[in-house]
């Protein structure tokens, strides 16, 4: 298993961006271009490009020609390959799981939110763990929960499918453990989180407990090796 992360720029010059638009297929193409926000559009553009330079790294692949196929519930897949990936994007950054079976990840920035959300998103048992939480840990609590249910739910593969109080996470406070409490798959799953930055959470699952010790940091001109113009303004 290998998991990277890059961190988004606040400008990409425009030119530059149109001409890497043209690499990602027509469909995403369109999604990108729906994003009102700059910002939306960089973490969906870069998203496509990081996976593409990475599987084009692996197999020699053409950049252009990696195609993507997608099951019934919207996950990604890469046409004629056997490399399972995950992507996930947040406010500066853009993370990737590569692995060789189903593998999912999760970041959030960790910002305010209305923590009535608790009511809907946790099981019971989780509800009453946020409770249990000194004020001022609640915050970090539930975004760990909400990070390791996303990226249990992403390596699934089922979407929306699966409601997210349908099932438990538990983190042992002794020792850091973290397990699910649910009857939704006959596999085991594992879980383990990455310290990305303080103000983000970063959860990684996998039914393979391969784990790295850490993620790989790639700068974002590493993806664009090949491309002729710097995506930064001269």
């Amino acid at each position: 298993m290998e998991i990277y992360a890059v961190k988004v720029p606040e400008f990409i010059n425009p030119v530059v961006y149109h001409q890497l638009l043209k690499i990602v297929d027509q469909s995403k193409q369109r999604k990108i271009e729906k994003f009102m926000k700059k910002e939306d559009k960089y973490r969906g553009l870069l998203s496509d490009l990081l996976i593409r330079r990475l599987v084009a790294c692996k197999t020699s692949k053409p950049i252009h020609s990696i195609k993507f196929v997608y099951n019934k519930f919207g996950k990604p897949f890469i046409d004629d390959c056997d490399i399972m990936f995950n992507l996930s994007h947040s406010g500066k950054w853009v993370v990737c799981v590569l692995g060789e079976t189903c593998v999912g990840i999760d970041v959030e920035e960790i910002t305010p939110i209305d923590f009535n959300i608790c009511k809907y998103v946790f099981s019971e048992q989780e509800y009453q763990q946020y409770l249990l939480q000194p004020q001022e840990l609640q915050k970090n609590f539930f975004f760990d929960i909400w990070t390791l249910k996303e990226s249990f739910v992403k390596a699934l593969g089922l979407g929306l499918s699966i409601p997210p109080n349908s099932f438990s996470m538990n983190i042992n406070n002794m020792d850091g453990h973290i397990s699910i409490v649910q009857n939704i798959s006959n596999d085991t799953f594992y879980f383990k989180q990455y310290l990305l930055e303080d103000t983000y959470k970063l959860s990684v699952c996998s039914v393979r407990q391969t784990f790295p010790d850490s993620f790989e940091m790639i700068n974002v001109n590493e993806i664009l090796y090949n491309h002729p113009i710097s995506i930064f303004e001269v």
